[in-house]
């Protein structure tokens, strides 16, 4: 459901393929949730942050609004979008979950590695 409002809101043209990519990632998510955030977790262990700040990336884990903007965040990368339109999308998904640009990068660019 969150997935299908990122896209209704999309600052972009909507293709089918999108749609589709969105929906292939949304499940690859589901059945790799466990993975990728035992990878974020892992690669938040070496970032320079405080505690706190380690606890809230790792609070992403439970945060649908934030896992949703990267599925179409992750959707668009893979269809071949440019790195502006890249930072367009993120930091407008940014402002709807919250969370930083950076955030939604590092997971995102986990779980391209994953698909990978």
């Amino acid at each position: 459901m969150l997935v299908e409002f990122f896209i209704e809101i999309f600052p972009f043209n909507i293709t089918e393929e999108f749609f589709y990519t969105c929906v292939l990632v949304t499940d690859f998510v589901y059945i790799n949730h466990q993975e990728l955030f035992d990878k974020l977790q892992y690669r938040t262990e070496y970032i320079n942050n405080t505690r706190t700040e380690k606890l809230e990336l790792l609070n992403i884990e439970y945060d649908k609004i934030t896992t949703a903007a990267v599925v179409v965040l992750t959707a668009f990368y893979i269809l071949d979008s440019t790195e502006i339109q890249n930072e367009e999308l993120c930091e407008y998904l940014s402002e709807f979950c919250e969370n930083s640009t950076d955030i939604l990068f590092m997971i995102s660019s986990i779980l391209i590695s994953m698909i990978n």
